[in-house]
């Protein structure tokens, strides 16, 4: 299962500063479905996070993270990444890469 051997032995995962937006790619804890997770500014500059696949959006709880999106969003804002990673692999979801631009 793909998703315990991200858990137990995650990949190392670096964001350059002042990116625009950042997709995060997440494997599912359930049959190992993958999911993404897209911080993205705002005309006000800062993040705002949305949950989907390649052809729907989910509720951002479905990932049962142990925080809130504006917990996470105010993370961004502050360009602590590492403090993102570990706040989105708190649920029932694991960070596979991640892509920035």
């Amino acid at each position: 299962m793909r998703y315990l051997e991200i858990l137990n032995n995650p990949p190392k995962l670096k964001i350059k500063k002042n990116q625009q937006e950042i997709i995060f790619t997440l494997i599912s804890c359930m049959y190992d479905n993958k999911s993404y997770i897209r911080l993205k500014k705002d005309k006000n500059d800062e993040f705002k996070i949305s949950h989907y696949n390649k052809y729907v959006s989910f509720a951002f709880n479905n990932l049962q993270c142990e925080y809130t999106t504006y917990d996470i969003e105010w993370e961004a804002d502050k360009q602590n990444w590492e403090e993102v990673i570990r706040m989105l692999n708190t649920g029932t979801s694991v960070i596979t890469e991640v892509k920035s631009r």
